[in-house]
């Protein structure tokens, strides 16, 4: 398929559009990637409070809320 003109390239529609994630799961991945962050973030703070060192306390936050990764 060749695409020449704009109104060209609006009639085309890739076949992964179906499958498309609608509006509640992408707000529900959103908003749980905004709790890990927090959950990171407050992990992190608590490591610094106690004299971590920065890259120490960032590695243990992230091992702690992303165990595996």
């Amino acid at each position: 398929m060749s695409i020449k003109s704009f109104d060209d390239a609006h009639d085309f529609f890739p076949a992964e559009a179906a499958n498309a994630p609608n509006l509640l799961s992408t707000l529900q991945l959103v908003w749980r990637s905004m709790r890990e962050g927090r959950a990171a973030h407050h992990a992190y703070e608590g490591l610094r409070a106690k004299g971590v060192p920065h890259a120490e306390a960032a590695s243990q936050a992230l091992s702690t809320v992303y165990p595996g990764r």
